[in-house]
Protein backbone atom coordinates (compact mmCIF):
# COMPACT_ATOMS: atom_id res chain seq x y z
CA UNK A 1 0.00 0.00 0.00
CA UNK A 2 2.85 2.43 1.09
CA UNK A 3 4.51 1.44 -2.57
CA UNK A 4 1.18 3.48 -4.13
CA UNK A 5 1.28 6.10 -2.77
CA UNK A 6 4.91 6.78 -3.22
CA UNK A 7 4.21 6.13 -6.84
CA UNK A 8 1.41 8.15 -6.62
CA UNK A 9 3.24 11.25 -4.90
CA UNK A 10 6.12 10.89 -8.17
CA UNK A 11 3.53 10.72 -10.50
CA UNK A 12 1.61 14.03 -9.45
CA UNK A 13 5.31 15.21 -8.85
CA UNK A 14 6.39 14.60 -12.40
CA UNK A 15 2.63 15.62 -14.16
CA UNK A 16 3.55 19.57 -12.34
CA UNK A 17 7.22 19.51 -12.91
CA UNK A 18 6.18 18.87 -16.89
CA UNK A 19 3.47 21.82 -16.70
CA UNK A 20 6.23 24.37 -15.61
CA UNK A 21 8.78 23.15 -18.19
CA UNK A 22 6.21 23.46 -21.14
CA UNK A 23 5.47 26.69 -20.19
CA UNK A 24 8.77 27.32 -20.18
CA UNK A 25 9.04 26.04 -23.89
CA UNK A 26 6.61 28.47 -24.81
CA UNK A 27 8.23 31.78 -23.77
CA UNK A 28 11.53 29.92 -25.36
CA UNK A 29 9.50 29.84 -28.60
CA UNK A 30 8.30 33.13 -28.25
CA UNK A 31 11.59 35.17 -27.27
CA UNK A 32 12.93 34.12 -30.57
CA UNK A 33 9.86 35.65 -33.07
CA UNK A 34 12.27 38.57 -33.64
CA UNK A 35 10.58 39.58 -36.70
CA UNK A 36 7.09 40.81 -37.78
CA UNK A 37 7.11 37.70 -40.10
CA UNK A 38 7.85 35.22 -37.85
CA UNK A 39 5.61 36.95 -34.74
CA UNK A 40 2.64 36.46 -37.67
CA UNK A 41 3.19 32.74 -38.49
CA UNK A 42 3.64 31.64 -35.17
CA UNK A 43 0.31 33.01 -34.46
CA UNK A 44 -1.10 32.18 -37.41
CA UNK A 45 0.26 28.42 -36.24
CA UNK A 46 -1.56 28.87 -33.06
CA UNK A 47 -5.07 29.63 -35.20
CA UNK A 48 -4.99 27.12 -37.07
CA UNK A 49 -4.21 24.56 -34.70
CA UNK A 50 -7.37 26.39 -32.66
CA UNK A 51 -9.81 26.13 -35.31
CA UNK A 52 -8.72 22.46 -36.62
CA UNK A 53 -9.40 21.20 -33.39
CA UNK A 54 -12.52 22.38 -33.29
CA UNK A 55 -13.58 20.40 -36.47
CA UNK A 56 -11.73 17.23 -35.70
CA UNK A 57 -10.99 15.67 -32.29
CA UNK A 58 -12.77 17.67 -29.91
CA UNK A 59 -12.04 15.33 -27.06
CA UNK A 60 -8.56 17.66 -26.76
CA UNK A 61 -10.32 20.74 -26.83
CA UNK A 62 -9.51 21.78 -23.29
CA UNK A 63 -6.14 21.05 -23.48
CA UNK A 64 -5.25 22.85 -26.50
CA UNK A 65 -7.35 25.96 -25.54
CA UNK A 66 -5.24 26.10 -22.11
CA UNK A 67 -2.01 25.64 -24.44
CA UNK A 68 -3.06 28.08 -26.75
CA UNK A 69 -4.00 30.54 -23.78
CA UNK A 70 -0.48 30.28 -22.67
CA UNK A 71 0.73 30.84 -25.59
CA UNK A 72 -1.05 33.96 -26.19
CA UNK A 73 -0.29 35.23 -22.65
CA UNK A 74 3.43 34.80 -23.07
CA UNK A 75 3.39 36.29 -26.83
CA UNK A 76 1.17 39.82 -25.44
CA UNK A 77 3.70 39.82 -22.58
CA UNK A 78 6.30 40.17 -24.65
CA UNK A 79 5.27 41.37 -27.76
CA UNK A 80 1.88 43.20 -27.25
CA UNK A 81 -1.01 42.51 -29.51
CA UNK A 82 -0.13 42.36 -33.01
CA UNK A 83 -1.11 45.45 -35.35
CA UNK A 84 -2.64 45.61 -38.83
CA UNK A 85 0.34 47.67 -39.61
CA UNK A 86 3.20 45.23 -39.27
CA UNK A 87 0.99 41.88 -38.92
CA UNK A 88 -1.10 39.51 -41.12
CA UNK A 89 -4.76 39.72 -41.11
CA UNK A 90 -5.09 36.50 -39.59
CA UNK A 91 -2.46 37.24 -37.13
CA UNK A 92 -4.47 39.86 -35.14
CA UNK A 93 -7.62 38.22 -35.02
CA UNK A 94 -5.63 34.98 -32.93
CA UNK A 95 -5.58 36.81 -29.50
CA UNK A 96 -9.57 37.57 -28.63
CA UNK A 97 -10.20 34.17 -30.45
CA UNK A 98 -7.82 31.99 -28.04
CA UNK A 99 -9.21 34.55 -25.21
CA UNK A 100 -13.26 34.26 -25.93
CA UNK A 101 -12.38 30.24 -26.10
CA UNK A 102 -11.03 30.51 -22.88
CA UNK A 103 -14.63 31.85 -21.08
CA UNK A 104 -13.55 32.20 -17.83
CA UNK A 105 -14.56 35.82 -15.95
CA UNK A 106 -10.68 35.90 -14.44
CA UNK A 107 -9.45 35.62 -18.03
CA UNK A 108 -11.67 37.56 -19.88
CA UNK A 109 -11.18 40.57 -17.41
CA UNK A 110 -7.45 40.01 -17.58
CA UNK A 111 -7.15 40.80 -21.35
CA UNK A 112 -10.11 43.62 -21.99
CA UNK A 113 -7.73 46.38 -21.67
CA UNK A 114 -5.22 44.51 -24.20
CA UNK A 115 -8.30 43.53 -26.01
CA UNK A 116 -9.90 46.89 -25.90
CA UNK A 117 -7.09 48.54 -27.25
CA UNK A 118 -6.39 46.31 -30.27
CA UNK A 119 -10.12 47.35 -31.22
CA UNK A 120 -9.67 50.95 -30.96
CA UNK A 121 -6.25 50.96 -33.10
CA UNK A 122 -8.12 48.99 -35.63
CA UNK A 123 -6.48 46.08 -35.15
CA UNK A 124 -9.50 43.77 -34.28
CA UNK A 125 -13.06 44.48 -35.77
CA UNK A 126 -15.85 45.66 -34.17
CA UNK A 127 -18.17 42.83 -34.73
CA UNK A 128 -14.95 40.31 -33.46
CA UNK A 129 -14.53 43.09 -29.97
CA UNK A 130 -18.76 42.41 -29.48
CA UNK A 131 -18.47 38.76 -29.84
CA UNK A 132 -15.68 38.48 -27.19
CA UNK A 133 -17.55 40.90 -24.87
CA UNK A 134 -20.98 39.19 -25.22
CA UNK A 135 -19.38 35.93 -24.32
CA UNK A 136 -18.08 37.60 -21.00
CA UNK A 137 -21.24 38.93 -20.59
CA UNK A 138 -22.80 35.43 -20.77
CA UNK A 139 -20.20 33.39 -18.44
CA UNK A 140 -20.86 36.37 -16.11
CA UNK A 141 -24.65 36.46 -16.10
CA UNK A 142 -25.53 33.12 -17.58
CA UNK A 143 -27.56 34.72 -20.23
CA UNK A 144 -26.88 36.72 -23.47
CA UNK A 145 -27.51 40.48 -23.37
CA UNK A 146 -30.71 41.01 -24.86
CA UNK A 147 -30.77 44.54 -26.89
CA UNK A 148 -33.88 46.09 -28.89
CA UNK A 149 -32.72 46.06 -32.36
CA UNK A 150 -31.92 48.66 -34.39
CA UNK A 151 -28.69 49.24 -32.98
CA UNK A 152 -25.03 50.43 -33.58
CA UNK A 153 -21.99 47.95 -32.57
CA UNK A 154 -20.66 51.09 -30.78
CA UNK A 155 -23.99 51.23 -28.65
CA UNK A 156 -23.32 47.30 -27.84
CA UNK A 157 -20.09 47.81 -26.67
CA UNK A 158 -21.25 50.62 -24.26
CA UNK A 159 -23.86 48.84 -23.44
CA UNK A 160 -21.78 45.50 -22.45
CA UNK A 161 -19.05 47.34 -20.98
CA UNK A 162 -21.46 49.22 -18.46
CA UNK A 163 -22.99 45.77 -17.96
CA UNK A 164 -19.70 44.63 -16.83
CA UNK A 165 -18.76 47.22 -15.12
CA UNK A 166 -15.42 47.90 -16.98
CA UNK A 167 -15.92 51.43 -17.46
CA UNK A 168 -13.12 52.40 -15.48
CA UNK A 169 -10.79 49.86 -17.50
CA UNK A 170 -11.99 51.49 -20.68
CA UNK A 171 -11.44 54.91 -19.06
CA UNK A 172 -7.41 53.99 -19.01
CA UNK A 173 -7.08 52.67 -22.30
CA UNK A 174 -8.95 56.03 -23.95
CA UNK A 175 -7.04 58.18 -21.58
CA UNK A 176 -3.84 56.43 -22.91
CA UNK A 177 -4.88 56.67 -27.03
CA UNK A 178 -6.17 60.71 -26.44
CA UNK A 179 -2.25 61.09 -25.41
CA UNK A 180 -0.12 62.60 -28.37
Amino acid sequence: MKSYQVLFITFIFLICSCKEEVVYNYQAEIDQLSTYVKQSEYLEKIYHLDQNIRNENKSDLKEIDDVNLAKIEAYISKHGHPSLKTHTKEATIVPWIVIHHNPSKETSKKHFKTLYQAYKKGDIDGGDFTMYLGRYYSVVNNKRLDLESPYTEEFEIDTLVKALDLQQLRDEVDLVLEKP
